[in-house]
């Protein structure tokens, strides 16, 4: 199961109540379990931001297609989950709060690093629009080729061209390597912030 696969999981086909959750609650679901190993429902509806009958019904989904199994301590990934959980790692290796300065559209930021995509970045539209659909005030989209930070369409090197703290921490917190795409995103609070990185960090997946 690929990661982009998530999106079948709320597709229209399924029978239930209307669900109030996307991929992106699912993927982060999917990255706890992976961290944590067993975590309550309770517990799992207050990280994602729902209430207890959306994460009952994601539970439910993720159930069905054999992804987590339920026990008596609380939800688990199954081998199947696993798997998902190492996909979403690899292409998404990291996503973190950092203080971005400039970058900075609002009080909280997230950081967040695609693998090996910067291919598939045209202007950095496309994901600033898609994080400010999921609630953002802003995000920048950025590449890291031959060591240097690059803004599409823009500057060839961002420490140069506008000297920061910013460009330091966040090479020592995402580790960025060759071809990889960083996204910088701002919201209201880290929970906007960080589902706008994920909606602007989707973009960037393969089907």
């Amino acid at each position: 199961m690929n990661i982009k696969d998530i999106e079948k999981l709320i597709e229209p086909k399924y029978i239930g109540p209307i669900i109030t959750f996307s991929q992106l609650h699912i993927l982060k679901a999917i990255r706890l379990l992976g961290e944590r190993g067993i975590m309550g429902r309770a517990t799992l509806a207050k990280e994602l931001g729902l209430g207890l009958g959306a994460v009952r019904t994601l539970i439910q989904r993720l159930k069905d297609n054999k992804l987590i199994e339920v026990i008596k301590s609380g939800c688990m990934l199954t081998e199947k989950g696993k798997l998902l959980y190492i996909d979403s790692i690899k292409k998404i290796p990291k996503i973190s709060s950092i203080d971005a300065s400039k970058l900075a559209t609002d009080r909280y930021s997230v950081a967040i690093i695609v693998r090996n995509k910067a291919h598939k970045v045209k202007m950095g539209l496309e994901q600033r629009d898609a994080a400010i659909k999921e609630g953002a005030t802003g995000a920048t989209t950025l590449i890291f080729k031959s060591g240097k930070f690059k803004i599409p369409m823009g500057s060839d090197d961002c420490e140069k061209d506008f000297p920061n703290g910013i460009w330091n921490r966040l090479y020592n917190l995402m580790h960025p390597q060759e071809n990889d795409v960083i996204i910088v995103c701002s919201g209201k609070s880290q929970s906007i912030a960080e589902y706008g990185a994920l909606s602007a960090a989707w973009t960037l997946l393969d089907n």
